[in-house]
C-alpha cells in the first residue's frame, strides 16, 4: 500500500473519531513503546496529517526490532492498563479514548517501513488528537 494511501486511512479514521462528542482536551502523549527509538518524524508526513484531519496533534515515529504482533500486544495491556477505552482496531492501526484524547497506534512492518520511510524495522506511528463538539 502506498504512503499517501495509508496515511489518508489513517487520516480519515482520526477525523471520524475526533468529531465524536466531547469538548477540546488536553493533549497527551501516546505511551511509547519500551526499547523503541525515537526518530525524526518527516516533515511531508506531518504536514499531510495535519492538512487531512485539521487538527495539530502530536505525532511520534518510533523504530524497533519487536515485530509488529508483540508491540500490539503491549499496547493493548499498556492502554488498558492506563484506563484508556479502545475504539476500533483494524490493520494494524488501534484508537483509543481517555479524558477527551484520543491516540492512534499504527505499526508497519520492516517491508512496509522500508518502502514508505525508508527504514528497516518496524516502525510505530503514533498520532495523539483530542476530540472536538461539534
Amino acid at each position: 500500500m502506498k504512503k499517501h494511501t495509508k496515511i489518508l486511512i489513517i487520516t480519515t479514521i482520526i477525523l471520524t473519531l475526533a468529531l465524536t462528542p466531547g469538548c477540546l482536551g488536553e493533549k497527551q502523549e501516546t505511551p511509547t513503546y519500551p526499547n523503541a527509538e525515537k526518530i525524526e518524524t518527516p516533515t511531508n508526513i506531518s504536514k499531510e496529517i495535519i492538512n487531512e484531519t485539521g487538527f495539530e496533534g502530536i505525532i511520534n515515529i518510533y523504530k524497533t526490532t519487536d515485530n509488529p504482533e508483540k508491540i500490539e500486544t503491549w499496547y493493548e495491556n499498556e492502554m488498558t492498563n492506563q484506563t484508556w477505552k479502545e475504539l476500533t482496531k483494524q490493520s494494524g492501526i488501534q484508537f483509543w479514548e481517555k479524558e477527551n484524547t484520543i491516540h492512534g497506534i499504527q505499526t508497519l512492518t520492516p517491508q512496509e517501513a522500508q518502502k514508505e520511510l525508508n527504514i528497516n524495522q518496524t516502525v510505530i506511528i503514533t498520532i495523539t488528537v483530542p476530540p472536538i463538539q461539534l
